[in-house]
């Protein structure tokens, strides 16, 4: 049986730095495909598969995917953006660095713990 009422998770928090110089003025997830931005692309084909709310995490003071966002919600789909919590910091980057630092195991293949 195929589950049919599931939330999805769309990030676009990111900084776009690798899609520099394209990214410099426009957010990445906003870059068009043909005439549509990619994230609402990502957001049809969500609700295409079956998912029943849409959910974009953006970056903090991003004001351009949110305001396209509310423009999908007056066409009535199911989607929402959320400003990615930063409050925490990055502060458990150094702990996942170091437990998923590669190893090498007795035959020299290298491995993750």
């Amino acid at each position: 049986m195929t589950r049919t009422d599931f939330p999805a998770v769309v990030t676009a928090a990111g900084a776009a730095t690798r899609f520099q110089p394209f990214a410099a003025t426009v957010p990445k997830e906003m870059l068009p495909l043909g005439p549509t931005p990619a994230v609402e692309h990502v957001i049809r084909e969500c609700l295409g598969a079956g998912a029943t709310d849409v959910i974009v995490v953006t970056r903090p003071g991003d004001t351009v995917i949110p305001a396209h966002v509310q423009g999908l919600r007056a066409e009535g789909l199911p989607v929402e953006t959320v400003a990615e919590d930063l409050s925490h910091g990055y502060r458990y980057f150094d702990a996942l660095r170091t437990y998923w630092q590669p190893h090498t195991d007795p035959t020299g293949a290298r491995t993750h713990d």
